[in-house]
């Protein structure tokens, strides 16, 4: 798993490349913890290049979530592809998730 990330205006782009499990999620909460503690405003993470996310990828997703609304920020989904969005529905995260179809949409 690749994760990279660039400033655009007031909003951090993530994308992430690669499947994101148990073995792989400890890192990805890492930087994504440490990118929400630098409190850029907005997060945008890119899941377009993600085939497969476990439980343990969802509760990443869900602490960034919870780490950028807890510094006052705001978190969109974009990219994503329809394995992963029926992940999303299936454990009802899809009504949590501000899910935004393009990089565009995700930096209006």
């Amino acid at each position: 798993m690749e994760v990279v990330h660039e400033k655009c205006g007031g909003t951090c782009v993530v994308r992430i490349v690669g499947d994101i499990g148990v073995e792989n999620s400890p890192q990805l909460r890492k930087k994504l913890r440490a990118l929400a503690a630098e409190k850029a405003g907005r997060m945008a993470i890119d899941l377009g290049q993600v085939n497969y996310m476990d439980s343990s990828g969802i509760a990443t997703l869900v602490e960034c979530l919870k780490n950028v609304t807890g510094h006052g920020g705001k978190l969109c989904l974009f990219n994503i592809n329809t394995t992963i969005k029926d992940v999303l529905e299936i454990t009802r995260l899809s009504n949590l998730f501000d899910i935004r179809q393009t990089r565009e949409e995700a930096l209006e």
